[in-house]
């Protein structure tokens, strides 16, 4: 009945609610980070990447984004691993406990935009990539306890084959494509996991022989993704970034400096191989704020004799800020503008 009694008792109350709701606002932000890392991203809201009108997968110009599973079905066979000896398990352990702790850290990102705490990837999550090897000799271990014929591996050398043939001409807009890439990937993991459960369960030979069946489509849709997919896209924006680094090069001097925004400046800079480069990445500096890193450094360069370019993306109108500078575009192909201090201004009294 006391006043102030009642007082403690609500802050406490209010203050464990309020702890209780954060606490579940950033569980479900891990959750959903981590769904996005290991099944699909398609949940999450990621403005800085392309997104169709269906609303089918997120892009990287005309390339879909898969998550781990649906790059390489196979591994959902994982924690499925037979542990019959001391040694295996020691062994399951110093394979697995990286590979875990790898996609805690990626999972703890979640604090940051989506983008950022997925790494902007391309094709695939590249955070994961360090996890996939020994991922795989666990899933393999695993599929080694299934109950495998000669004629499995016919099929998963027929079915990747036709997979290959299907997918590798083209990009990944169409949609029929985009569901075999996201969706049909994930219900031949989700056939897989169900099977083998059931099979080690049951420890049945028919539910033993099904998960085998399952395991193989599996793997043929990772390879004929893989082959058919995930390489030719990768090949194609290499092939896109050598020849827009190549065209660059033909205007640039051996020393210069170069500023862009990251997924125009990032495969230029290749060039810092065999040229002297410096470079500004706009992302560092913010042009609300009147872009001053980047005024202060063309002073810089312009004081050190360093010619100044910049690539800008093609969806945005460049405008100098700055009455004594001057943007002058030299290839309007690659966006690319030789920066110029024009005169100097006299400082105000």
């Amino acid at each position: 009945k006391d006043p102030l009694a009642r007082v403690v008792v609500a802050i406490v109350s209010l203050s464990t609610f309020m702890c209780s709701a954060n606490l579940v606002a950033h569980a479900w932000q891990l959750a959903r980070i981590s769904f996005a890392y290991v099944i699909d991203m398609t949940p999450l809201y990621v403005p800085q990447y392309g997104r169709p009108a269906d609303k089918v997968g997120y892009f990287l110009g005309p390339y879909v984004i898969r998550a781990v599973l649906q790059s390489t079905p196979i591994l959902v066979l994982v924690p499925f691993v037979e542990l019959p000896t001391l040694r295996s398990r020691k062994l399951t352990v110093l394979l697995a406990l990286p590979a875990a702790m790898l996609f805690g850290i990626c999972a703890l990102r979640a604090n940051e935009p989506a983008a950022y705490a997925l790494g902007f990837p391309c094709v695939y999550l590249r955070y994961t990539i360090p996890a996939l090897a020994p991922l795989l000799v666990l899933a393999l271990a695993s599929a080694k306890e299934l109950r495998w014929t000669r004629n499995h591996f016919i099929f998963i050398a027929i079915a990747s084959a036709a997979i290959f043939a299907l997918l590798c001409s083209g990009n990944d807009l169409p949609l029929w494509r985009r569901m075999l890439l996201l969706y049909g990937t994930l219900a031949a993991a989700l056939a897989t996991a169900v099977t083998a459960w059931r099979a080690r369960a049951a420890r049945s030979d028919l539910l033993l022989t099904r998960a085998t069946h399952a395991a193989a489509v599996a793997i043929a849709i990772g390879i004929g993704t893989t082959i058919g997919a995930t390489i030719p896209s990768l090949s194609a924006m290499r092939n896109a970034n050598d020849a827009r680094t190549d065209d660059i090069a033909r205007h640039v001097p051996q020393r210069f400096a170069l500023v862009g925004f990251a997924p125009e400046l990032d495969p230029p800079l290749a060039l810092r191989a065999n040229h002297d480069v410096e470079y500004m990445d706009l992302y560092e500096t913010r042009q609300e704020k009147g872009w001053t890193n980047f005024r202060a450094m063309i002073d810089v360069w312009t004081n050190e004799g360093r010619p100044i370019f910049a690539l800008w993306p093609s969806d945005k109108e460049i405008r100098s800020p700055w009455p004594n500078i001057s943007f002058e575009e030299i290839d309007h192909e690659q966006r690319l503008f030789r920066v110029r201090k024009l005169y100097e201004v006299a400082p105000s009294d």
